[in-house]
């Protein structure tokens, strides 16, 4: 993967995926020890949480928007955090929203289709980014998300963390 110019991106091989909007946050109580969840006061919610209405503002859309996620999963509860956080279900419903099928690859919106650190291994967030872009440049390959032109990406799992919004560009 290459940053870039939008411009310059135009003049490479592949097609670009844009990052439309980015954020990060390191609420309060958080910190890099893993002793600080100890001070949170919620313990069913991560930084996708605290993220989510700068992430939607700076890209100018909204979670319905999105045609796929790429979200962090070093535990099974990240992603669950990560969906409602993100406004792709509502808070207590991100486990029925994944028993129902919505996050598969024929679901409303598909979720890690690398398969997620199990199967790729351990990038620390990476593997979610790439994929993102895999996919938003139709290299997904039997994994390919149908239309997948924009995708919330995220790599964090306790209360500090980024996510960010790409898109295909156009």
């Amino acid at each position: 993967m290459l940053v870039t110019s939008l411009e310059r991106a135009r003049a490479l091989r592949q097609a670009p995926a844009v990052i439309q909007g980015a954020t990060w946050v390191s609420p309060s109580g958080s910190g890099m020890d893993l002793g600080d969840f100890f001070s949170w006061e919620d313990w069913s919610r991560n930084c996708h949480s605290y993220l989510s209405d700068r992430l939607w503002e700076s890209a100018g859309m909204r979670p319905s928007d999105m045609d796929f996620a790429e979200i962090y999963d070093c535990f099974t509860s990240v992603v669950l955090f990560g969906l409602e956080g993100l406004g792709f279900a509502g808070r207590g419903e991100a486990g029925d929203f994944v028993l129902s099928g919505e996050t598969s690859l024929e679901g409303s919106l598909p979720v890690n289709t690398h398969g997620g650190l199990l199967c790729e291994g351990y990038l620390h967030g990476m593997n979610t980014v790439a994929e993102a872009v895999l996919q938003i440049q139709g290299r997904g390959g039997s994994r390919q998300v149908t239309d997948a032109n924009r995708c919330a990406v995220t790599s964090a799992a306790l209360q500090d963390g980024p996510a960010l919004a790409l898109t295909a560009d156009g």
